[in-house]
């Protein structure tokens, strides 16, 4: 049986898709609270790229009601 992930509530830009013929951005690679990723692309679909990984950023405190 495949173990359920949970749902998808938020996700973190982690990469920028390149397109390697002309060095331009063709979309972001996304992953979910659930560690799934996704990729989005700008215009077409390209099927050679290349990921240029993006820093990790620390996660932010949680905010708390006065």
């Amino acid at each position: 049986m495949k173990k359920k992930r949970g749902r998808k509530l938020f996700c973190t830009v982690v990469a920028r898709i390149i397109d390697p013929a002309t060095g331009r951005e063709a979309g972001l690679l996304y992953r979910w609270n659930t560690g799934a990723t996704q990729k989005e692309w700008h215009h077409q679909p390209i099927t050679l790229f290349r990921l240029e990984p993006l820093p990790e950023i620390a996660p932010l405190p949680v905010a708390r009601g006065d």
